[in-house]
């Protein structure tokens, strides 16, 4: 695993051992931020789950303001704070350990994250049925291997 493209281009990533995470492919990540390249500039980028913290400092190389990091695992975690001092991105990035819910209603609210044009990204299995509620809505599907990605938007008010 590695940084695909921007300042750390080619820094490799460790990942956490065992099966808890599962990290997303470099092909993933590549085809996803070609999708979103004209929004990561100056962008805040909160990622739930994670893991190695791999996507927000794929964003961070790509040029993206800062990013919150949120896992519930310790090794996770770990993890992603020696990447992100691999990256030297250490004034960018942050690392929250605990609940996703409680980094979304708490951190990402008072960072300003969901702002007008905000955009959710979501990858989970291939066949699961995600259901984004009436505050979010897809506007963009890919597939990739076993994974889906979803593009996701705030609803207008």
């Amino acid at each position: 695993m590695r940084i695909i493209a921007g300042e750390a281009r080619g820094r490799t990533l460790f990942a956490p051992k065992g099966m808890e995470t599962r990290p997303t492919a470099d092909r993933t990540r590549e085809a996803l931020y070609n999708i979103l390249s004209a929004r990561v500039d100056g962008a805040r980028v909160f990622d739930a789950f994670a893991g190695s913290g791999a996507m927000s400092l794929e964003a961070i190389s790509r040029g993206a303001r800062r990013a919150l990091m949120s896992d519930v695992s310790r090794d996770a975690c770990a993890c992603m704070r020696r990447n992100v001092a691999a990256c030297g991105f250490e004034d960018r990035a942050r690392v929250c350990q605990g609940d996703w819910k409680r980094a979304l209603a708490g951190a990402v609210a008072d960072a300003g994250l969901w702002a007008p044009g905000a955009v959710a990204v979501l990858e989970c299995a291939r066949d699961a049925e995600i259901e984004t509620g009436d505050r979010f809505e897809v506007y963009d599907r890919r597939e990739y291997g076993a994974a889906q990605v979803l593009l996701c938007r705030m609803r207008e008010a």
